[in-house]
């Protein structure tokens, strides 16, 4: 049996706020997660609900189609099949695609255009990553979400602001929803791509600040082996509101395996 640690994970929410920290640095609120575009957020459900209506009458075009492909019939009435299906699947491609890209419409919300457009933002931002597996979303106890092959199921969605996801279950029935994670390191080292946008260091937590700091101590002596007690003395030195717990997460996260060997430093 797989052992969980959830604490090597970054819940859905908080891994959608360190991603607009890192972004819009000063300028982010820590609230973008529940805003909403000004105007009705009904009229959103509505919409979305209207778009959902004609995806299903979508898929009872598709099924009797499909069903023709696959059932024993003479080879010019599957292959009409075929032809006729074509343009029912690009349909319903474009009608998922616009349902994972339009804004949930969360229960609370904040009437705020400009903080919507930075949650728009940070919500492209993840689930580029997530095409792209550049970041996995881990859900439950460590199961891991292929994002392409959920991508277009209309019941799949995220809720950021509240860390789950809601997937159906593969062995049929409705949707189910799960908590949602993101492994630290492999989002930590993700998330560094934004940090040029960030010119003030005070944006920065002081646990970023000194995680990339000892990135790039990691850079500058490596393969030279560094012990923990130093590195961990250097550190909190330099940045004084750093805690003993914080730096253990940096270590464990991002030090170099031979680094982590067994023994102490030798003597000069």
């Amino acid at each position: 049996m797989n052992f969980f640690d959830p604490t090597t994970f970054y819940t859905l929410h908080e891994a959608f706020y360190r991603t607009g920290r890192a972004m819009f640095g000063s300028t982010w609120q820590g609230s973008e997660v529940w805003s909403q575009p000004k105007g009705d957020p009904a009229e959103l459900a509505r919409e979305r609900a209207s778009k959902l209506k004609v995806l299903g009458a979508l898929e009872d075009e598709v099924a009797p189609l499909y069903a023709q492909t696959k059932a024993i019939h003479p080879s010019e009435v599957r292959e009409a099949a075929h032809e006729a299906l074509q343009p029912l699947y690009k349909q319903r491609y474009e009608l998922t695609d616009w349902l994972h890209h339009y804004p949930t419409t969360y229960d609370s919300f904040i009437k705020s255009t400009e903080a919507f457009e930075r949650r728009q933002q940070v919500e492209a931002e993840l689930r580029t990553a997530f095409e792209s597996q550049a970041l996995y979303l881990t859900y439950r106890d460590g199961l891991t979400i292929t994002w392409n092959n959920f991508k277009d199921d209309p019941q799949f969605r995220l809720f950021c602001d509240l860390s789950i996801v809601r997937i159906t279950r593969p062995y049929g029935g409705g949707p189910r929803r799960f908590p949602a994670y993101i492994a630290r390191k492999a989002f930590d080292d993700w998330v560094l791509r934004f940090r040029a946008d960030t010119s003030d260091p005070s944006d920065l937590s002081t646990e970023e600040q000194a995680r990339l700091w000892f990135l790039e101590q990691v850079k500058q002596v490596e393969p030279k082996r560094q012990f923990f007690e130093q590195t961990q003395e250097t550190a909190r030195a330099r940045f004084p509101d750093l805690s003993k717990r914080a730096f253990r997460r940096i270590w464990d996260n991002h030090a170099p395996g031979h680094w982590k060997d067994g023994g102490r430093p030798k003597k000069e």
